[in-house]
């Protein structure tokens, strides 16, 4: 149970972090609370895969330079990041994947005082929010704050993507045929909900679909929900 007096602290930051309004201010957010919470590295870092398997990892603050490798080229914390809620210490995920690479065990153990706290995003993202301390009791003190603070960074992320995204115009017709789509409708059955030809409604649909360099509407409706935008 996270207690009270943790929640009442994060009031500032949770505050700014609700008024972030580009990925260039989440970062220089995430970098403030890094000084709040007195840690020695502190990132905000989401894994993404789009529609072509193509997979990428965005980092908001800082980590340095060995850390930045092991996100950016180690599948170990992506695929824990995947599968699991709970926060583990970075140091012991090479146990927790019952892994006997001595090379690899090397790499992560002089992480003991670094902690991963895994977030779940969309269909298509998810992350961690990344914790290392100056030592084992000061990460015990603070990492509450942050499983509370990682849903605020999420937010505030997916608010900025969606806001980036509409960089790419979509009609108001075009949003609603492919919305109708997205629950199974035909062609024929959107233009009677929505009063308009069936060839109209194909042709807003191919403009979502060019829109969003899609090959067909089922890719077009998994990217339009990737992008917030349903």
């Amino acid at each position: 149970m996270i207690p009270e007096v943790t929640i009442n602290n994060l009031a500032k930051p949770i505050k700014k972090l609700e008024k972030v309004n580009s990925l260039s201010d989440l970062n220089n957010e995430v970098n403030n609370i890094a000084k709040f919470l007195n840690a020695k590295n502190y990132a905000f870092c989401v894994f993404s895969t789009n529609l072509n398997e193509q997979e990428s990892v965005k980092i908001y603050g800082e980590l340095g330079r060995a850390l930045s490798r092991l996100i950016q080229d180690d599948n170990l914390i992506r695929t824990y990041c995947q599968t699991e809620v709970k926060p583990l210490k970075l140091s012991e995920i090479t146990n927790f994947f019952e892994l006997k690479d001595s090379r690899k065990q090397k790499g992560f153990s002089i992480f003991c005082d670094t902690l991963i706290i895994p977030f779940k995003g969309t269909l298509y993202d998810f992350g961690c929010l990344i914790l290392r301390t100056e030592n084992n009791k000061l990460l015990k003190e603070e990492h509450f704050k942050s499983i509370v603070i990682v849903i605020y960074m999420y937010d505030a992320f997916k608010r900025c993507k969606k806001k980036s995204n509409k960089t790419v115009n979509f009609t108001k017709r075009e949003i609603e045929c492919l919305k109708w789509a997205t629950e199974g409708k035909t062609s024929w059955e959107i233009s009677k909900i929505l009063t308009i030809t069936d060839r109209t409604v194909n042709y807003h649909i191919a403009n979502c679909i060019r829109k969003t360099n899609s090959s067909n509407r089922q890719q077009a409706i998994a990217k339009f929900y990737a992008m917030g935008i349903l």
